[in-house]
């Protein structure tokens, strides 16, 4: 099952299995959603959707770029990651018609300010979150794109994988957490 080969490679591969090229490009990949991020920070739908998660309120746990007291890790996830796309500067895969960095590192970034993770964690979890979407949008498109925003359904497996290699998830647990990301997955065009 494709699930399972997934959450194998997911679960399995350490940051010392990451060739020294792609830790190098998860770093440039970071350090450009940050700027995407930033640079969006007055745009009218960043302040809203601070405004909303911050009037959800909840206990704080991750750092949002904007605010000055830390959110629940899901809204900050949101919040960057609504930022990270605002200003259309943000990565593209073009095999997969996919901005992986959005929905991707915008969940690693909360996840692992949580957790405390450190930063090599943090660059395995994008990588892997890079990896598994990007191949999986590559294998929908193009006529996936026809119907579906990409960012919106793939992004979600890709963040899935993200927070989930953060979180430690065995296989059997990583088959679940993909499971559960395919039930989430949307994205329709407007």
């Amino acid at each position: 099952m494709i699930t399972e080969k997934v959450a194998r490679f997911a679960s399995k591969t350490s940051y010392q299995d990451l060739p020294d090229q792609v830790v190098d490009k998860v770093k440039m990949c970071l350090l450009d959603w940050l700027g995407c991020v930033l640079a969006a920070v007055d745009e009218p739908v960043a302040v809203i959707t601070r405004k909303l998660v911050h009037e959800w309120g909840g206990s704080g746990q991750s750092r949002v770029a904007g605010l000055s007291e830390k959110i629940p890790a899901p809204h900050a996830a949101l919040v960057h990651g609504v930022m990270a796309h605002t200003i259309e500067f943000d990565d593209i895969y073009k095999d997969a018609l996919y901005h992986p960095g959005a929905p991707v590192i915008a969940a690693a970034f909360a996840v692992a300010d949580y957790l405390g993770a450190p930063g090599r964690e943090l660059v395995r979890a994008i990588a892997l979150g890079y990896e598994i979407s990007n191949r999986l949008g590559a294998a929908v498109n193009p006529s996936h794109y026809r119907f579906w925003h990409t960012t919106g359904t793939v992004g979600t497996f890709g963040a899935a994988v993200a927070a989930g290699v953060l979180l430690n998830l065995g296989f059997s647990q990583m088959v679940e957490c993909l499971g559960l990301a395919g039930t989430q997955a949307a994205g329709l065009w407007q």
